[in-house]
């Protein structure tokens, strides 16, 4: 696409989505969420850690880390300031929702998120695809790889989904990093993040009496839960795209359309994905809240047909098998 014609049509795109009134903040659908999805996690933990049969407790630890997940939806909504009308809310919102709850320092995040929309599928400047301790997503990152890592990328294929499991758990480890080499620039995170693992250990324990193996128990489940499901949502938006590079260069436009994958489904099953399930409307339109990405889908699919651009979109089976299968080719070509 000519870079003028590209920009028309973005343009295009949000003056037609502003004018149907979706770019306004959807303050009460996310704050019935948070309501809703805050009072179940609460009951979530506590039996968690009080419940005296072992399957109760279990459960409850696997299902308050999809909770924690459903809640983080409302931080991500929050850092393109679709929570509140005004910043100190959206603030408020993102770091209840990331710093205090999941650990993860929201100012930091929003920096990083920031990058990744700016820089989408661009392997030098999107902080998504910087992986290469764990995986390689494209060819140069696996080229790059020596010693133990050139040995191990080999499975990589086999190792994707169960190192999903530590993913929140690399995800808190980044995001400590982030905010505490520069605790000035994200002095919100630095002043917060503490308050997670007060939250999660000395509250259980004072209040409750709770055991620390209990408390440390529910924590590691939860977290386990919590990174498979991140995995499954965050991967099938961009794993197996093209990338920047990858034949010709694209209009930011084409980039965003061309490097994201949307997931098709039920209707009744969009919580289930926060709203990331449209991340080809969430890459042209970020400031639109996620319960009105479905309604904006009409508008974005019609101009990137118009253009002749692939608007790309699977089943959520098919999304995570193209993820899978993205990795094992890279394993497979570039693993000897």
């Amino acid at each position: 696409l000519d870079a003028e014609r590209s920009r028309e049509v973005l343009a295009r795109i949000v003056r037609e989505a502003r004018d149907a009134g979706l770019l306004q903040p959807a303050a009460g659908a996310l704050a019935a969420r948070a309501l809703l999805g805050g009072a179940v996690l609460v009951v979530l933990l506590v039996v968690g850690w009080t419940a005296e049969s072992t399957p109760a407790a279990l459960v409850a630890a696997c299902v308050a880390g999809l909770a924690c997940v459903q809640l983080g939806f409302i931080a991500h909504d929050a850092g393109h300031g679709a929570v509140s009308g005004g910043r100190r809310g959206n603030a408020w919102a993102g770091h209840l929702a990331f710093s205090v709850l999941n650990g993860l320092g929201f100012e930091s995040w929003c920096e990083s998120h920031n990058a990744h929309h700016a820089f989408c599928q661009d392997e030098s400047r999107d902080p998504d695809m910087a992986v290469d301790v764990v995986m390689s997503l494209t060819p140069a990152s696996a080229e790059r790889k020596t010693g133990l890592g050139r040995r191990l990328l080999r499975y990589q294929g086999l190792t994707l989904w169960p190192l999903s499991l530590g993913f929140a758990h690399s995800l808190r480890v980044q995001s400590l990093s982030r905010s505490y080499r520069a605790p000035g620039q994200h002095l919100g995170d630095a002043l917060l993040l503490p308050l997670h693992y007060v939250a999660w250990f000395v509250t259980p324990a004072l209040l409750l009496g709770a055991g620390f193996g209990r408390v440390l128990a529910v924590y590691l489940i939860a977290s386990a839960v919590m990174g498979v499901y991140l995995a499954v949502v965050f991967w099938a938006n961009h794993v197996g795209m093209p990338a920047v590079g990858e034949g010709h260069a694209l209009t930011h436009l084409e980039q965003q359309v061309v490097g994201s994958r949307n997931v098709r489904h039920p209707r009744w099953l969009d919580f289930v994905f926060g709203g990331l399930d449209f991340q080809i409307e969430h890459h042209l339109v970020p400031s639109a809240p996620s319960p009105r990405l479905r309604a904006l889908q009409d508008i974005t699919q019609r101009h990137c047909l118009e253009l002749g651009l692939p608007y790309h979109e699977e089943t959520p089976a098919r999304a995570l098998a193209s993820v899978t299968r993205h990795v094992q080719r890279i394993a497979r070509e570039h693993g000897a």
